[in-house]
């Protein structure tokens, strides 16, 4: 009390620009009624500019990137199909650390096998399994928590459950839930075997939606959505704090007078 206010100083003043070329080459070979081929390939060039007006620098780069892709589907039924994908991905990050520096491009791989059952004309349940690893992923500075850093490498792994069901011509119903173990691999400033921050090890969705209204062109309808996200890493640290586990629960009515217009009222987080 009774103290001047020491004088503010900007925390972080930078400007930056991305732009994106991309050219997706797909095909897609059928030997028989069961077995069919995917492969893929997608060239990436990123240009980034970069200036920080509080150190006085300037960064630009020019980057060119192949990502392959490869799948394999089996049909072994009109009910069962099987399916097995690998492909890499990369992507460019933004902003910059706490040193004023730009951060390498986000560059991984996946691995994922699956099963899709369908229930009847109506419902489709599927199944997959999946592992990625990727490289200069952004995660939160453990020694300044205001900046990112580009981990080494990370790695996840998990299963994933889809229940897409029309129980009838009014009534439409969606439920999911994965689990993903996410953990940092290599990296010189963080714990290996680190769990990666705010990423939920269990997590899932059932969505539901009831047309009212079916009149031609015009219809209404109401829904609803219950979400849960689990308990997640809040820091990178050995010995870093959680995130408590949370519930959502959302609604949602429409009126649509024409294919042209619709009204919609949203109603999120119910229960806050």
């Amino acid at each position: 009390y009774g103290k001047y206010l020491p004088n503010l100083t900007p925390f972080t003043d930078t400007k930056e620009r991305q732009r994106y070329f991309a050219l997706n080459v797909q095909d897609q070979i059928f030997f028989n009624d069961q077995w069919s081929v995917l492969f893929g390939n997608r060239f990436d060039q990123v240009e980034q500019d970069f200036k920080n007006h509080i150190k006085q620098t300037e960064d630009n780069q020019t980057l060119h990137q192949n990502s392959p892709r490869f799948g394999v589907n089996f049909k072994a039924s009109e009910q069962w199909a099987f399916y097995s994908n690998y492909g890499r991905s990369f992507a460019m990050n933004s902003g910059m650390n706490r040193n004023g520096q730009t951060f390498a491009p986000e560059k991984g791989e996946s691995y994922e096998v699956g099963t899709k059952y369908k229930i009847n004309d109506q419902s489709v349940l599927s199944l997959a399994l999946f592992k990625m690893k990727k490289r200069n992923v952004l995660t939160t500075d453990p020694i300044d928590s205001n900046f990112q850093t580009a981990a080494g490498e990370v790695s996840s792994k998990g299963v994933e459950f889809d229940l897409n069901s029309q129980i009838n011509d009014r009534w439409f119903v969606n439920a999911n839930y994965s689990y993903t173990d996410a953990q940092i691999e290599k990296d010189q400033d963080l714990a290996k075997d680190a769990r990666l921050s705010n990423v939920p090890k269990h997590q899932g969705s059932v969505s539901t939606n009831y047309e009212i209204l079916q009149d031609g062109a015009r219809k209404a309808g109401v829904g609803a959505n219950l979400t849960y996200v689990g308990e997640r890493s809040g820091h990178n640290l050995d010995n870093g704090f959680n995130l408590p586990s949370y519930t959502l629960v959302n609604l949602n009515g429409y009126y649509a007078p024409s294919d042209r217009l619709r009204y919609q009222l949203n109603v999120n987080n119910l229960f806050d």
